[in-house]
């Protein structure tokens, strides 16, 4: 990102802010997206959580609640083009079905990190950052 893009600031409700920014142009045509801002009360610099997702999913209010009570500042954006409402914007973005592809390719790559979750079974003790549900 070469500069900050422009924001136009929405309601605020306690540590939540909603917020509306330029995100990048798709098929020729510039776009926005829909974000709540949340941080902790007071001023000064903290650590920031981004939730940046895909499969259906859209700005959770709730999860960039959960971050700024605890501390830090969370953005939750709405990547596939919805208002709040989850209407779709008519400046936003590319609707979730466009990325069908790259998801089936990335539920091949869960499959396979999970068939080898099983394989460290067979070699002992597991390292403690791998989670075996």
């Amino acid at each position: 990102m070469k500069k900050q893009p422009h924001a136009t600031w929405g309601a605020e409700t306690g540590l939540i802010r909603e917020v509306d920014y330029d995100g990048e142009p798709f098929q020729g045509r510039p776009t926005r997206v829909f974000a709540y801002y949340a941080k902790p009360k007071g001023e000064g610099h903290f650590l920031a959580m981004l939730l940046a997702h895909g499969g259906g999913g859209a700005a959770f209010r709730k999860w960039a609640q959960h971050w700024a009570e605890r501390g830090y500042a969370a953005l939750a954006m709405d990547l596939a083009g919805h208002r709040p409402d989850g209407k779709r914007r008519d400046d936003g973005g590319p609707e979730q079905g466009t990325f069908r592809l790259a998801a089936g390719k990335i539920s091949s790559s869960r499959r396979r990190l999970a068939a080898s979750r099983r394989s460290w079974r067979c070699f002992g003790r597991r390292p403690p950052w791998l989670r075996v549900n």
